[in-house]
């Protein structure tokens, strides 16, 4: 099973909002053939929840695991995934060369991508002098041998101009709205007549075959 990490508690609720007898039946058919595997994808950001991997646990009757990956590189870590496993921390995934600077993870190895089409310079600076790929948007921490998910905290004034900005109009300076020195052109609308189909329906439009056109009557 896999679904999005931001589904797994929609998902369980639902299930708590079932009936008493279809949850039993549910309930019955798990504990006789539970899934093999459940894995959660986790986008950059995401904190793995100890309470919701318990439910998951408790109605399904296997452990769900936190899969952390990005496009660039494919599958990063993942956390969890076993009974005795805590969500504290998970090891990277085989093939991957890691390490963590400035609290973000970066990545090296032969399944990373090798450039953005046609943007050598976004390219460029998305990999640092070793050849680590510094842009997975993940920020980590060690753990013991594993790598520790953290949360990603948004620059909140950033956000804010940037939502102001698409609410402007182009090459504008100040703030959307009609302006009292705005002249406001009056284009006269083109009326089309009524034209029938072939399978029946009725087109607005311009044509010159007469034998389609549609006439309303005079009088109602």
């Amino acid at each position: 099973v896999f679904l999005a990490s931001e589904c797994v508690r929609p998902l369980l609720d639902a299930h708590a909002g079932l009936a008493p007898a279809i949850r039993a039946e549910l309930a019955a058919r798990w504990s006789a053939r539970p899934p093999r595997l459940s894995v959660a994808l986790a986008t950059a950001g995401t904190m793995p929840s100890e309470e919701l991997s318990e439910r998951w646990r408790d109605i399904f009757g296997c452990p769900l695991t936190w899969h952390f990956s990005c496009p660039e590189a494919g599958s990063l870590y993942s956390v969890g995934g076993a009974a005795s496993e805590a969500l504290d921390s998970g090891p990277c995934v085989e093939g991957l060369e890691w390490q963590v600077e400035e609290g973000e993870l970066r990545v090296r190895g032969d399944g990373l991508f090798q450039g953005y089409h046609n943007r050598p310079r976004s390219t460029e600076e998305a990999f640092d002098g070793g050849g680590f790929f510094c842009r997975t948007g993940h920020r980590v921490s060690f753990e013991g041998a594993g790598l520790r998910p953290e949360p990603n905290f948004g620059d909140i004034a950033l956000e804010q101009a940037t939502e102001e900005h698409w609410q402007k109009e182009p090459n504008v300076e100040y703030g959307g709205g009609m302006r009292p020195w705005w002249k406001v052109k009056k284009v006269p609308m083109r009326k089309f007549e009524k034209w029938r189909t072939r399978w029946g329906g009725i087109l607005y439009t311009k044509k010159h075959n007469q034998a389609f056109k549609v006439y309303n009557g005079k009088y109602k």
